[in-house]
């Protein structure tokens, strides 16, 4: 209800798949009057304010830039890191273990101060901070701060469970295995995360992020469907909502071919690559070519 209504902050480092889903949960938000700020990548703005959200504010480096800097053809034109580090050299044919874990570390902390920064800005006044599986980490930090709640969308399954596993494995196995993968992944992130800590005025941690993101009671969404994994949503029943995909409804102007063709045949295969960089897209136009081309598959 109107006379109700609060101030939501939704960020998204990433790529346009991850600011789609939030940008939809923001346009619904605004459509029942609540005052909602959407904070993305400065290579999305203009895609998020077609959308329709009235209030859209840029933060940290172009994520089309972050995918590009992870290409080993396309690390060069990295711009530098941000809140702390440099950007790496390219990398060589046969990389250096401690030179691609530097490397790596770079890439996650790219940006990071200045993505504090702006959500900041945005979380003094907000009653709730939405983000997504990108950079938790910073999000959950200024919420902390400023006293704010925290909710998240999932795309994917990323907490312990026994369903998303392509090998069926006991439940302690699992939940070590899921344990060490945070683990390890906060170690990397911890100098960033200790210095923002630091500018925020928060104490040092010393348990790893995702557990505190649980801990703390963060309601996360699965925006998938659950057909996809028969039984996670049983298994985390009244923990972590399942609302299936969201989307912004956008037209286009190839809807009509595209029906008339999916359904003027066999199901078809669709081909897609997400934010994976593609070293050599010439080669991998002929490969799906040869695969399209085959008399039992239509391939899209």
């Amino acid at each position: 209800p109107g006379e109700c209504a609060v101030k939501f902050g939704g960020v998204v480092q990433g790529t346009r798949g991850g600011a789609a889903p939030r940008a939809a949960v923001g346009l619904e938000l605004q459509r029942r009057g609540h005052d909602v700020v959407v904070v993305v990548p400065p290579n999305l703005v203009s895609l998020i304010e077609r959308a329709g959200l009235e209030s859209v504010v840029a933060w940290g480096p172009s994520s089309e830039n972050r995918v590009l800097s992870w290409d080993r053809q396309g690390v060069a034109g990295w711009s530098p890191a941000r809140g702390g580090g440099t950007a790496p050299a390219p990398r060589p044919k046969i990389p250096n273990p401690v030179s691609e874990i530097r490397h790596f570390q770079a890439y996650l902390a790219d940006g990071w101060a200045e993505m504090s920064e702006t959500l900041s800005a945005v979380a003094r006044d907000a009653d709730l901070i939405l983000t997504g599986l990108t950079y938790q980490e910073v999000a959950a930090n200024v919420a902390e701060r400023y006293g704010v709640k925290l909710a998240a969308i999932h795309y994917v399954p990323i907490r312990a469970n026994t369903i998303s596993q392509p090998v069926g494995l006991p439940r302690f196995l699992v939940d070590r295995g899921y344990a060490l993968s945070e683990w390890v992944f906060w170690r990397l992130l911890k100098p960033a995360d200790d210095a923002q800590r630091r500018t925020l005025g928060l104490p040092e941690v010393h348990t790893r992020s995702a557990r505190r993101v649980v801990e703390q009671g963060t309601l996360e969404i699965q925006a998938y469907d659950n057909v996809l994994f028969p039984g996670l949503d049983e298994q985390w029943a009244g923990r972590r909502p399942f609302v299936g995909a969201l989307t912004m409804q956008l037209s286009t102007t190839t809807d009509a071919d595209v029906d008339a063709w999916i359904d003027a045949g066999t199901p078809p295969i669709y081909f897609g690559f997400g934010s994976t960089p593609v070293e050599d897209p010439a080669k991998l136009v002929v490969e799906l070519f040869l695969v399209a081309q085959r008399p039992d598959l239509r391939g899209g």
